[in-house]
């Protein structure tokens, strides 16, 4: 069977995306035309994201209205042990309900949260996409998890 063929009657590649927040910026531009140019006979996708701070706008609201997202309280930029539990076991709720192949990390947030679910069977792969800055201010080379 020629490749071509093998793909359309393939089921599409689920991709999760996951960033903590949606605020105007670059990361969020990036994540809504993920969403919306990814071919949907190929790809099934789904975006987990927090809630922006009060003094930020949200993406989501402002621009890309047309990009559906599950929010997940916790999931945005602050940091707080007790919410960023409560964020992880939504995550993890969501990541079973969706069974992703590919979770797409796009903050430092989501992906230590992602990167700590890593440890189980959930998802075949995760793609760590942030670089996350440690205290020598050089960042570490992308790191890539295949369970």
């Amino acid at each position: 069977m020629r490749e071509d063929v093998a793909m359309e009657t393939a089921k599409p590649v689920k991709i999760m995306q996951v960033i903590a927040r949606m605020n105007v910026g670059g990361p969020a531009v990036l994540v809504a035309d993920l969403m919306r140019n990814l071919d949907s006979q190929k790809f099934s996708t789904v975006l987990i994201t927090g809630f922006c701070d009060e003094n930020e706008s949200d993406y989501l609201d402002e621009v890309a209205q047309d990009v559906s997202a599950v929010r997940i309280p916790g999931l945005g930029r602050s940091l707080s042990p007790l919410k960023d539990l409560g964020a992880f076991f939504l995550l993890i709720k969501e990541i079973i309900k969706f069974k992703p192949d590919v979770i797409h990390t796009h903050t430092a947030k989501a992906g230590v949260l992602v990167m700590v679910e890593v440890r189980t069977p959930l998802s075949k792969t995760n793609v760590l996409h942030n670089r996350l800055i440690v205290s020598t201010g050089t960042p570490p080379p992308p790191i890539y998890f295949l369970p």
